[in-house]
């Protein structure tokens, strides 16, 4: 994938079917409760089992991210909770379901790091809020379809099967992230528009001669647009003479502060 919009599609689809995953088993928690005759304080541990495992990878999880890169990173994650969800399908005793399901946190712990970025590496500062956003919908959505989806499953066949498929839904979210997700070729991006121009403007000084007044001619001119009293523009004033003199030319105070002035007002008669 080369674009960054169907990236986008791919972390927030990972997001959602870890989430369904490592989240599945509340809403089958009745049909555990009748199922292995457990109370419901015993019921009310399977989430917590799983934040626990969140917990104690959350810094791990984000160290290993930034040392194996996303894919990587996102996809053993995947391959984690999904393989110890399935396996909790098979749990006999409380006891190891409870194991099961932190060693499961495990792995979720690695999803918000390693989407969070994908985003990053895939997209300008000025759309990574939304690009964050959409990422994070993924989350609610995968709980809600575990709700939506695997009651009727356990239903039909079981709690178990339920469960199985649940894990199996983030072992093929790994496989995904294997085959499609690349790095982005340009690294972390940035627009031209986000960054300054100073540098630019003072370079019109390169090699230039004659008085201040001149010299302060030309840098209006080399600008797309007037300067605009503003934080750019005094900014402009204070580092312009320094920029300008690693060029071999220098301004005096006058000058810099002739680069910051407004237009002068005109009146139509």
């Amino acid at each position: 994938m080369r674009s960054r919009w169907p990236i986008l599609a791919l972390v927030t689809l990972t997001h959602g079917l870890g989430a369904l995953t490592a989240l599945a088993v509340a809403p089958l928690a009745p049909f555990l409760l009748e199922s292995l005759a457990l109370s419901r304080v015993q019921v009310g541990l399977f989430l917590p089992a799983v934040y626990l495992g969140g917990v104690l990878m959350a810094l791990p999880a984000g160290w290993l991210t930034d040392r194996l890169g996303v894919r990587l990173a996102l996809g053993l994650g995947q391959l984690l909770v999904g393989a110890m969800i399935a396996l909790a399908a098979l749990s006999p005793t409380l006891g190891w379901l409870l194991t099961l399901l932190v060693l499961g946190g495990f792995g979720f712990s690695a999803l918000n790091p390693a989407t969070g970025k994908a985003v990053v590496e895939w997209f300008p500062p000025r759309e990574r809020g939304m690009a964050m956003g959409v990422k994070q919908t993924g989350l609610t959505l995968g709980g809600l379809a575990a709700a939506l989806a695997l009651p009727p499953i356990a239903v039909a066949w079981s709690w178990r099967h339920a469960l199985a498929a649940a894990g199996a839904l983030s072992l093929i979210s790994a496989a995904l992230v294997s085959i499609f997700y690349r790095p982005s070729p340009t690294g972390s991006p940035t627009r031209v528009s986000d960054q300054p121009r100073l540098a630019a403007k003072a370079c019109c000084f390169s090699g230039a001669s004659g008085d201040d007044t001149t010299k302060a001619a030309r840098l209006r001119r080399c600008s797309n647009t007037p300067l605009k009293p503003s934080a750019q523009s005094v900014q402009l004033g204070h580092e312009a003479p320094m920029l300008c003199t690693t060029n071999s030319v220098s301004l005096s105070p006058n000058s810099a502060e002739s680069l910051t002035a407004p237009p002068p007002a005109r009146w139509n008669v």
